[in-house]
């Protein structure tokens, strides 16, 4: 038999078996991944909120019904990480991150948006609702209810007058971030033998930006007690109290870079019921978070060191026989808090020192 031929035929089998080989491996291996990423044709996503602020629940079931909301996080085929930090404008940042599960454990997804300061809870409601059907949006497409899902990526005549403008155009505050807030409380109780009133009110401006967070807050009140007992002889006799409280803070914090910051606070307040007749306190610290505070939606471990200085001065002589006292103190404290789609974590741990 010819040599030749007889190496022509091994390599022809040769060549046969490395192809079936290869065919099998795309099989085996990258058919079956791509075919992770869709469902059956006759199955709904099932959803899991994890919400770590509120959620009207009934609200998000109505208003989405082609998935089914699961309360098994590990069952779902997506789990969905809710968390909302306020803003320095006042209002609030929502954070949503959409963990793919089971077929869909290879899609991952993550969406932030900020309420006004002034928006109603009508109006937060519904951009909540908005962004949440948004996410979720890719997952559904890969499901039977894909043909179930309605866009619409037209924007409204009456809305953004100003269409011809560039949209990357900076927006110029005219209040420079200041957030200004008053507000003013009262209760009145009464029985047949007594009667309490109380009146507060606060006014607060902070300005909060990406360097810098300044702040300036009022706190006032007037409480009054009045009592109507009986001595031995059963005569009546009226007893009133009355109490008044203030506090004037100012505050600033820099931020020093993604890690660090500094910050100190001065206030000074009296408050009658707790024989305090003038306080003065000065505060002062650095603080290290291990975590970028850009991530402080989901997780961060702070480590705080403060020190202060304080000045006393009381109605009445106290238990250690002081009318006034100056005070010095440090203090170290460590926060850390945890939001990930398995728990959440948020222990805390404080060493405060005062001596004179």
């Amino acid at each position: 038999m010819n040599p030749h031929y007889i190496v022509s035929f091994i390599d022809q089998h040769l060549f046969s078996m490395r192809r079936m080989i290869i065919i099998l491996l795309l099989t085996q291996f990258i058919l079956p991944a791509s075919a992770q990423n869709f469902m059956g044709q006759d199955q709904r996503l099932s959803v899991f909120i994890d919400c770590n602020t509120h959620c009207d629940m009934d609200f998000i079931r109505t208003e989405i019904n082609i998935v089914d909301f699961l309360l098994d996080r590990q069952a779902a085929d997506v789990h969905v990480l809710i968390t909302r930090q306020e803003t320095g404008g006042g209002g609030n940042q929502y954070q949503f991150i959409f963990f793919g599960q089971n077929q869909l454990k290879q899609m991952a997804d993550t969406i932030r948006f900020n309420t006004a300061a002034n928006a109603t809870p009508f109006e937060e409601r519904e951009l909540f609702i908005k962004y949440l059907k948004l996410g979720l949006t890719p997952f559904i497409a890969r499901t039977a209810s894909a043909k179930d899902i309605e866009i619409n990526m037209k924007k409204k005549p009456n809305e953004n007058k100003g269409e011809g403008k560039a949209l990357s155009s900076t927006v110029k505050d005219p209040w420079n971030y200041w957030v200004f807030r008053i507000g003013m409380n009262g209760n009145f109780d009464a029985d047949e033998v007594y009667k309490n009133s109380r009146l507060s009110g606060n006014l607060s401006a902070n300005r909060v930006t990406e360097e810098s967070k300044i702040g300036f807050e009022l706190n006032a009140g007037k409480n009054r007690d009045s009592y109507t007992i009986d001595d031995s002889n059963g005569v009546s006799k009226k007893i009133v109290n009355n109490n008044d409280d203030y506090e004037l803070q100012q505050f600033g914090i820099k931020s020093i870079s993604t890690h660090w910051s500094f910050g100190y606070q001065v206030v000074f307040s009296r408050n009658t019921f707790s024989n305090n007749k003038h306080r003065a306190l000065f505060n002062t610290g650095i603080e290290y978070n291990i975590f970028p505070y850009k991530e402080v939606n989901t997780k961060f471990f702070t480590l705080a060191y403060t020190v202060n200085v304080r000045r006393n001065a009381y109605f009445d002589t106290t238990l250690y026989d002081k009318t006034a006292e100056t005070l010095f103190g440090q203090e170290l404290e460590a926060k850390l808090r945890i939001k990930q789609k398995w728990g959440s974590i948020s222990p805390g741990d404080r060493l405060p020192k005062l001596f004179t």
